[in-house]
């Protein structure tokens, strides 16, 4: 049980850090290749996988959230 309680705050801080970074770059990405296409070409076409790993990151992120709070609060105690 003690190793749950770091367990799960590091792997919420990591998939964080992941989120941070993948959206960053889907941004930057998509702003650069955005800059070269036609007009009435969608940029989002290419990244749309990333996104959607981001977004599961960012689920998963905000669920662990609720994990850590419960700890943090037991630990208190």
């Amino acid at each position: 049980m003690i190793m749950s309680k770091k367990v799960i705050p590091i792997i919420g801080n990591i998939t964080f850090a992941l989120t941070i970074i993948l959206g960053a770059y889907i941004l930057i990405s998509t702003y650069l290749v955005r800059s070269s296409l036609p007009a009435g070409v969608c940029p989002i076409d290419n990244n749309r996988m990333l996104i959607y790993i981001t977004i599961g990151l960012g689920i998963i992120t905000f669920v662990l959230s609720f994990f850590d709070k419960k700890e943090a609060e037991t630990m208190e105690k």
